[in-house]
């Protein structure tokens, strides 16, 4: 990762991201579109209809996979009025169009996935020398399968805005709402081998 720090460059995407617009209370009809922050980072925006949900994201900022070829998407679903969870993925290194798709929700309750994707089986990780830049994992889970980790329920991680979630009963409705607006602003992974995965 020449020359680029990677906390400053991961603050300056997250902080593109969350500069979005508000979120309306309803959309009629599925629709994307691209932004551009106030500190002139490009996004794109997908509006989901049937879900009422958001996503703005970053694609392939060259943070933590830099894999040629490999495409990351990183952002938030807004799932619900001031709910916003936080994203990351990874596509596969191998075979990416026909290999399955892993949703990786730490453990907890309330606890950071992305823990799981720096300490444990993401496309990179930090040495132990406490160095700042992430080097690549050989050993990532995204050698072999497309990974989506999600920091959930909302407050977890990277995860902001208002929640009424107490429960895995009330965080599940959440994450079903997120997993429909990915498959629909990326349909070529709805009908691959699909499995939630969870840390502890």
């Amino acid at each position: 990762m020449k020359g680029v720090s990677f906390f400053p460059s991961a603050a300056l995407c997250l902080a593109a991201v969350a500069a979005g617009l508000a979120m309306p209370r309803s959309y009629a009809v599925d629709r994307s579109y691209s932004l551009m922050s106030e500190a002139g980072t490009n996004y794109s925006v997908f509006e989901h209809a049937a879900t009422n949900s958001r996503t703005r994201f970053v694609q392939d900022s060259g943070i933590c996979e830099t894999t040629q070829g490999v495409k990351q998407f990183s952002g938030y679903f807004d799932v619900g009025t001031d709910q916003n969870m936080f994203f990351w993925f990874f596509e596969a290194r191998k075979d990416a169009k026909t290999a399955p798709l892993a949703l990786w929700l730490n453990g907890g309750p309330g606890c950071s996935s992305m823990l799981g994707l720096f300490q444990e089986n993401g496309p990179c990780t930090f040495g132990t020398g406490g160095g700042a830049e992430p080097t690549l994992n050989p050993n990532s889970w995204n050698n072999f399968a497309n990974m989506l980790y999600v920091d959930q329920p909302i407050g977890a991680g990277f995860s902001y805005g208002t929640s009424d979630t107490t429960s895995t009963v009330k965080a599940a409705p959440k994450v079903w709402a997120l997993m429909q607006s990915f498959y629909t602003q990326f349909p070529d992974y709805k009908n691959r081998d699909f499995g939630p995965e969870r840390g502890h």
